[in-house]
């Protein structure tokens, strides 16, 4: 039975025993540059990626159209916060979730505040069809009050 170290001595020996000229390499090939004439001048594109079809012409609607859903969903209802933020609705809507979150949540006045928010998620939603002005004002509210909630922060 042999060995590791019987193997690697033979190894060895071999590799002491094969002359190093008898080993030969053929040389690599060079390769050949293709030599690409440019047409146009300097300011031509050089390959495929560099060309940019021109931007076609389109109108305003055209350009609106093309925007994707979700960035128009935002911006619409990113607008809407920002107004009830400068109007006051929302820390108007975080005073109240404090105040509900102090005094209790099944008090009176706090089911008054709840059918208050429902009431006003339910005027949001039924002017969802409505020309955009009017249906942006309706959502003014809502936004302001998601806003409200979610910026309330407990202290203690």
């Amino acid at each position: 039975m042999t060995t590791a170290s019987d193997w690697r001595k033979r190894l060895q020996d071999a590799l002491q025993k094969a002359p190093a000229s008898s080993v030969k390499t053929k040389p690599k090939a060079k390769k050949k540059r293709r030599k690409t004439k440019r047409h146009g001048g300097p300011t031509a594109p050089r390959s495929a990626w560099d060309t940019q079809p021109p931007a076609p012409r389109q109108s305003l609607i055209e350009a609106w159209g093309r925007i994707p859903y979700r960035f128009k969903w935002l911006a619409y209802h990113a607008s809407a916060a920002y107004l009830g933020w400068a109007t006051g609705l929302v820390s108007w809507a975080t005073y109240v979730t404090a105040w509900i979150a102090a005094t209790g949540l099944l008090s009176v006045q706090a089911v008054f505040w709840y059918c208050a928010a429902a009431a006003t998620f339910l005027l949001y939603r039924s002017t969802r069809g409505w020309p955009l002005p009017i249906a942006w004002l309706a959502a003014v509210p809502a936004c302001s009050t998601i806003v409200g909630v979610l910026l309330y922060a407990p202290t203690q």
